[in-house]
């Protein structure tokens, strides 16, 4: 994968994987035996993250950021068409903090464009 992206482009997580496998410590003979290894530490990542905060835990990956679940306290909106009040009932949602190395880096790179 291409280390410069048009701003933009959206990763979907097969490139994400092809990316890690690219750049991965793990030896190549690893990927020989099994070529969907990445994949599949991918996904087991992905799913303890999901376990973990659909239950109530924040995780926190330092230098990358932080998921937790916050409340949403119930709220009246308006409907745009016809202006009229409709109440919105209480929601949890998924919180995402980005990390302060990722948000470094970010500013970095966007500073060099």
């Amino acid at each position: 994968m291409a280390s410069k992206l048009t701003p933009g482009t959206t990763l979907f997580k097969d490139d994400i994987i092809a990316a890690a496998a690219d750049n991965s410590l793990i030896k190549e003979e690893a990927f020989e035996a099994d070529p969907k290894l990445m994949a599949k530490a991918f996904e087991a990542i992905m799913n303890a993250i999901e376990d973990q905060v659909s239950q109530g835990a924040r995780v926190r990956i330092t230098g990358f950021g932080m998921w937790e679940l916050a409340d949403r306290a119930p709220r009246t909106a308006r409907n745009p068409h016809t202006g009229e009040p409709v109440e919105v009932p209480a929601t949890v949602k998924v919180r995402f903090k980005v990390g302060a190395g990722f948000a470094g880096l970010v500013k970095q790179r966007a500073a060099q464009r």
